[in-house]
């Protein structure tokens, strides 16, 4: 997940998520009314997030539940976070089709420079306030065009967009079980139709935990794939004994992958050699945002760092790769430092920082920060195979399938999965799928 939360997990976030268990009740959205039962034959979609599952996990560990859905539908060789890899972006960039620079969660912690306001993913005022989060995500839309939404957890769905949360949802907490989890998705796969949501969203923390803790060759990783392989196989059974399953679509998706710190090389500490007072400083580990004063600033410090840093560099926002998405957002900070892949960089010393095993956030170039795409249900070809594709292009086809007037101006492109409701044929060249 994200850093720390998946990252998530730090003792002091739990004690602050614990306190809100007591709230976490399903919550009617302040958005329009939603209206019209479900009818036969129209799909329904459960969106599965298992969180820091790297894309490469279905072959080295025990997944066979995974890999039995994947066989049946459609499984995507990779799929592609944007910058930065981490939880809250990642999954609302899933959610949204756009990209961190264009949706705003630039973070699972970052600063608003134009407001002063600081976001962060342990903050359940933050994490509930829909002025942080652009875009229209999925439930929105479906929302609004007259479909009813739940959430067990996902990255925004706690959040009034533009007014609007699901129908029901559920804050984040790792203290519910995950049988809990899938239990309550069942049920409301099983709720008469009238009251039945279309859309519906199941997140699992578990894989994200146990690799920070861990590291990505652990047996800790390992028993956390069987668990959440589990989970799934519960939920797969689940929906196998309902009498309308066959107008369910499954897709599984995790939001970025992980990757071992390499514990020989020191990390690099900024403040030893640009004079950071009064400077905000954003983040630490893969990557540090940085809001220093002006532009010339900026490039003086950007200059003195790559002369003393070698494992890592620093970018003006105009300088970063296109593909990254910045879109000149000022919540980036107007310097990034991004650390090579299993090193890190800091903006000040953190004698009590976290000593994670390993970490994501690196740029989303490195295969390792790559996740899964797994799409089955009605008309979906069994043994499908995809190339990579790009965690934008989730959204387009979830509005397909739900039959939406999707998001305009998205980063998503609709014909990189759209054979796969339309009966064409989709990309089978990596480089047409992760334009």
């Amino acid at each position: 997940m994200q850093q720390f939360l998946p990252t998530r997990r730090l003792a002091t976030l739990c004690i602050v998520l614990l306190a809100a268990v007591a709230c976490a009740q399903p919550r009617k959205p302040s958005g329009p009314p939603v209206s019209g039962e479900v009818r036969a034959g129209e799909p329904r979609i459960v969106l599965v997030s298992l969180d820091g599952f790297r894309w490469d996990y279905f072959d080295r560990f025990d997944a066979p539940a995974l890999r039995r859905l994947g066989d049946s539908g459609a499984r995507a060789q990779r799929l592609i976070p944007p910058f930065p890899t981490l939880t809250f972006p990642g999954h609302y960039s899933i959610a949204t089709g756009l990209t961190p620079g264009r949706h705003g969660i630039v973070a699972n912690r970052f600063l608003d420079p134009a407001s002063g306001r600081r976001f962060s993913f342990t903050d359940r005022v933050t994490v509930e306030d829909g002025w942080w989060y652009g875009g229209e995500p999925i439930w929105v839309a479906a929302e609004t065009q007259g479909m009813s939404t739940a959430a067990f957890m996902f990255v925004g769905t706690e959040a009034d967009v533009g007014g609007v949360r699901p129908s029901r949802w559920t804050p984040f907490s790792d203290q519910i079980p995950g049988e809990e989890r899938v239990d309550q998705v069942l049920a409301w796969l099983d709720e008469p139709r009238d009251a039945r949501p279309r859309f519906m969203t199941l997140y699992f923390e578990h894989v994200d935990m146990a690799g920070h803790r861990y590291g990505t060759d652990s047996a800790q990783l390992a028993a956390a794939v069987r668990k959440v392989d589990g989970f799934v196989e519960r939920l797969l059974q689940g929906i196998s004994a309902l009498e309308e399953h066959q107008d369910i679509y499954v897709v599984v998706v995790s939001d970025h992958g992980m990757r071992d710190v390499d514990p020989g090389h020191p990390p690099f500490i900024v403040e030893d050699t640009v004079d950071l007072t009064g400077v905000e400083a954003v983040y630490g580990g893969s990557f540090v945002l940085l809001h220093l004063p002006d532009g010339a600033a900026a490039r003086a410090a950007r200059d003195r760092i790559s002369a003393a840093w070698t494992s890592g560099r620093a970018y003006l926002q105009a300088d970063a790769p296109p593909s990254w998405g910045l879109n000149d957002n000022p919540r980036f900070g107007n310097l990034i430092l991004m650390a090579d892949p299993g090193t890190l960089v800091f903006a000040r010393r953190q004698p009590n920082g976290p000593k994670l095993a390993a970490r994501h956030g690196w740029a989303p170039e490195d295969a390792s920060m790559h996740g899964i795409l797994l799409v089955a249900g009605p008309g979906i070809a069994p043994g499908t195979r995809l190339p990579a594709v790009r965690n934008v292009d989730v959204y387009p086809l979830l509005a397909a399938i739900l039959d939406l007037e999707a998001a305009r101006d998205i980063d998503g492109d609709p014909a990189v999965l759209g054979g796969l409701v339309t009966g064409s044929p989709a990309p089978t060249n990596p480089e047409e799928a992760s334009r």
